[in-house]
This record gives C-alpha cells, sequence and structure tokens, in this order.
C-alpha cells in the first residue's frame, strides 16, 4: 500500500525543484547580456542575486 504522505512530500519537493528552475531561467537574459570581458557593478550582481532568490 502507499503512503500518500509521502506521495504528498515527493511533490511538494519537486514542486519546489520546478519552481527554482524557473528562477533561474528567468536570469538567463540577465546572464547572457553580461560583458565577459567587462566588470560586474555591486549593483548589477545584487539585481542578479534578488533575482536568483525570488
Amino acid at each position: 500500500m502507499t503512503d500518500p504522505n509521502e506521495i504528498r512530500a515527493l511533490k511538494a519537493s519537486l514542486r519546489g525543484v520546478l519552481d527554482s528552475a524557473a528562477a533561474l531561467a528567468a536570469l538567463q537574459d540577465k546572464l547572457e547580456a553580461l560583458d565577459d570581458r567587462g566588470d560586474i557593478s555591486p549593483e548589477e550582481l545584487d539585481a542578479l542575486a534578488a533575482a536568483a532568490l525570488g
């Protein structure tokens, strides 16, 4: 017999993973726009960190 609590916990865990993946995907354009040869300003780092943390 299956344990409904285990299934709920698994679903909740995977939802968290999917939410994290969506937040990181939202950063892709900002990440790709960064100049590889330039410096990243503290403001840009803060903006990336804020976006990553959702």
